[in-house]
């Protein structure tokens, strides 16, 4: 073993550097991707070959208001599910929430990290140590988001070098999820528009070729009897008031006209995509 392992070893702090410069790369890969069940599916195969211990995580989107199962490796878990109490307790305080039977010392403990009684937790029954890392995202849509759940057959002790970089690839898992799941929200907004366009280009048609052609043969026509009937003030009032309504039926017709140009040429809107 060379010195630098050694000094890895002794220094938790640099292991959990190091484990982090190995968590970019896969955060490279993940941002490229083009749907959230490639990102489930990276996830899956990155993340027990850089945490120490090879768990086997369990990853969870957040999304209108409900947590559910998207990729695990853990047996008996499966897409769609609800991930179980350690990662609702994540999603509900926003902290890395941790759950370890008797004899596992936890080494590595700071205001952002619960430890959480085993019994409130099924009594971890899925290894020795269950983490839980939410990256949540509130704003007018509501929370989104990710929870990646770790568990730990056989560990000894919980390290910084375990529970930072968890948390740190969650952060990564969830925005590219986040992202993701806008631009697709933008799609079918898209096409939403692009129909709503369409719906309006017919009844435009409608109304200035059909409507409007029959408006003009009203005002020409209650022109022509206002002329006729100009000696009885009755009569020739009504055919200038049919007159009227006729013109002003045509006018409104015309603006309508012009904001159907006006969303034709208006852009479409962007998605900006957030960053850990």
């Amino acid at each position: 073993m060379s010195e630098e392992d050694h000094a890895s070893r002794r220094d938790p702090r640099e292991r959990t550097v190091k484990t982090a410069g190995r968590i970019v790369k896969y955060s490279r890969e993940i941002y490229h991707l083009e749907s959230v069940e490639e990102v489930a599916m990276l996830s899956m195969e990155a993340t027990p070959q850089f945490i120490d211990g090879h768990p086997s995580p369990t990853l969870a989107e957040i999304r209108n208001g409900e947590l559910r199962v998207l990729e695990s490796l853990r047996n008996g878990v499966h897409g769609g599910d609800e991930p179980g109490p350690l990662a609702q307790r994540a999603y509900e305080t926003g902290n890395v929430v941790v759950c370890a039977r008797d004899g596992v010392e936890i080494a590595y403990r700071n205001e952002d990290v619960e430890v959480v009684d085993p019994d409130g937790c099924d009594g971890c029954p899925h290894g020795a140590v269950s983490l839980a890392a939410p990256t949540i995202y509130r704003d007018e849509m509501g929370a989104r988001g990710a929870v990646l759940v770790l568990d730990w057959s056989t560990l000894d002790c919980l390290e910084e070098f375990h529970v930072k970089p968890a948390d740190y690839f969650a952060e990564h898992i969830a925005t590219a999820i986040v992202n993701i799941r806008s631009r697709e929200r933008l799609e079918r907004a898209r096409n939403d528009l692009a129909k709503r366009k369409e719906m309006v280009e017919v009844y435009d048609r409608l109304l200035r070729h059909d409507l409007g052609n029959d408006l003009q043969v009203i005002a020409g026509f209650s022109d022509a009897i206002a002329t006729a009937v100009e000696d009885d003030d009755q009569l020739a009032g009504h055919a200038e008031k049919i007159q009227r309504t006729a013109e002003s039926a045509a006018e409104l017709i015309d603006n309508v006209g012009e904001t159907v140009k006006t969303l034709e040429q208006e852009g479409e809107p962007e998605v900006r995509d957030l960053e850990p």
